[in-house]
């Protein structure tokens, strides 16, 4: 299981929301580099970087910051999402800032296949945000009504190979949802990755029994409620 950092960026700082809530913020005094820089001497092997900025403004928005991570963490993978609606801001981030992967959300879902097409379905995955087992997304206008289980069954027909599942209602509790995940990794090929409410070792165990593909942890690492370091039953890369 691999188990990758997540930082949030909003208007240049690292913070974390209370499920999903931009005004239920905090902020953390460090800038997000020296985060990054403190997650690799701990022994990460990847990074997410969220643009809470570029959710908001449909275009990546902290550029300085995302380049400057890749460029003073070479040896690491950099993933990246936030405002990919367009083929052409998913090869800004490809092609400009020089991330490694990129997450799509379900709001582009219909940039999804080209965008695995030009640069491979290892390095682009779709996001799945969510209240519990339902969708959240512009598509849906505000109703939640498709469920993320029929979400997952489409998705391998459009050569998806990997989802992260990102429960809001999870986000920031420190209290992660086993159960929706569980029933997507046993009814399809898809390689699942979880985000929001980890963190705690017991959530972890819980997470390897059901043979989910990697954990995604930002408050709780930025908190010191969980340590890369002491992660030594998982794989960090």
């Amino acid at each position: 299981m691999q188990i990758t950092p997540i930082l949030y960026i909003l208007d240049g700082k690292c913070v974390s929301l209370y499920k999903g809530d931009i005004k239920q913020k905090k902020a953390y005094p460090k800038k997000p580099q020296n985060y990054a820089k403190d997650f690799v001497r701990q022994g990460a092997r990847r990074l997410l970087l969220v643009d809470l900025n570029a959710s908001e403004q449909h275009e990546i928005t902290n550029t300085k910051i995302i380049k400057e991570i890749v460029e003073d963490n070479p040896d690491i993978e950099i993933q990246y999402t936030g405002g990919l609606r367009s083929m052409e801001e998913v090869d800004k981030a490809f092609q400009e800032c020089k991330v490694n992967k990129v997450i799509i959300g379900v709001s582009a879902l219909t940039i999804i296949p080209k965008a695995i097409a030009k640069y491979g379905a290892d390095n682009v995955y779709c996001g799945i945000k969510a209240k519990g087992s339902h969708v959240v997304s512009e598509h849906t206008s505000g109703a939640n009504k498709y469920e993320v289980f029929d979400l997952a069954q489409e998705l391998k027909h459009i050569n998806v190979e990997n989802i992260l599942y990102h429960d809001i209602w999870s986000e920031g509790t420190l209290l992660p949802n086993y159960d929706e995940v569980e029933r997507i990794i046993s009814t399809t090929d898809l390689k699942v990755y979880i985000g929001g409410g980890i963190s705690q070792v017991k959530h972890l165990n819980l997470l390897k029994e059901i043979h989910i593909k990697g954990a995604y942890i930002g408050k709780a690492l930025m908190e010191g409620l969980l340590y890369l370091k002491d992660l030594t039953l998982y794989e960090v890369l």
